[in-house]
């Protein structure tokens, strides 16, 4: 028997899936999405009842679904949009250079209509944000302040910086402390400057790493940019969202009894396609 591969839209009411045999399609299906009463995992269900059907061999339904006939799973799947639209990601704990513990919450104030008096302003997706104390200046903006300084240090791109503050390692892991006591599992990342000098964001990434958080965030990795804003959305977005993602996945895997002979692949937010494990 030839390989079958599954091109599957898991959305927020119904899961579609489509079975290929090479070019041909040999089943079109429709599942709801959520049946707990029933089935774990609605992508797993339409393809236990495509193999189930296709080698006459029963699969019942909580056991490890077969895969040595598997040839590839392309999915598209809600999972992060849903848990956006509703407010349904990991609880979040921000950490932000000292003095600008408002700044995702100002935002960069732009308003779709200027004249309005009545001003809603989005909801931070952070819980709870500590400032860290540490500081980092760009040497164009700052070198008269500190010239010929010891506290000069090489940047990316062969540019300079001043590190005005190191980071303070102590009161980082007091805050880590303030965050675990709270339940926070998730950390984001947000320093001034760290697009150019990326040492205190990582420093500041491995002592959470130690303390055993779930997931971790750095804003130079997720969004590689200059201006801080648009940097801080996407971090803590990135923190929000990614354990959901991350359990979805652990999810999808376990209804499995392996995928050593198939290639899976999920559709990224631009369209394109990446392996499940990348």
């Amino acid at each position: 028997m030839s390989g079958i591969g599954f091109a599957i839209d898991r959305g927020g009411t119904f899961t579609d899936a489509i079975a290929f045999k090479g070019n041909q399609v040999i089943e079109v299906l429709k599942v709801l999405s959520e049946d707990p009463a029933n089935y774990a995992d609605a992508p797993t269900e339409a393809i236990r009842r495509v193999l189930e059907k296709e080698s006459g061999t029963p699969i019942p339904r909580g056991t490890p679904v077969p895969t040595e006939i598997i040839s590839w799973i392309r999915m598209g799947t809600t999972v992060a949009t849903n848990a956006l639209l509703e407010r349904k990601g990991e609880r979040v704990g921000l950490l932000v250079t000292k003095g600008f513990r408002d700044i995702l919450f100002i935002g960069n104030q732009s308003r779709p209509d200027i004249f309005a008096f009545n001003i809603k302003i989005p909801e931070v997706l952070y819980e709870d944000v500590i400032e860290v104390d540490e500081r980092v200046l760009m040497y164009d903006q700052a070198k008269s302040l500190f010239p010929g300084d010891a506290r000069i240090r090489s940047a990316i791109n062969g540019s300079k910086v001043i590190v005005e503050k190191e980071l303070d390692e102590d009161q980082l892991r007091l805050c880590l402390e303030k965050f675990k006591e709270r339940g926070i599992s998730s950390i984001a990342i947000l320093f001034l400057h760290s697009f150019i000098y990326p040492n205190h964001e990582r420093e500041a990434g491995r002592i959470v790493k130690e303390y055993g958080f779930q997931y971790v965030s750095v804003s130079h990795k997720v969004m590689p940019m200059i201006k801080a804003v648009p940097r801080g959305f996407t971090v803590t977005a990135d923190a929000y969202l990614t354990p959901k993602i991350m359990e979805y996945l652990d999810g999808f895997q376990r209804g499995f009894d392996g995928f050593s002979n198939c290639r899976i692949n999920f559709m990224q937010s631009d369209g394109g396609l990446c392996e499940m494990n990348k």
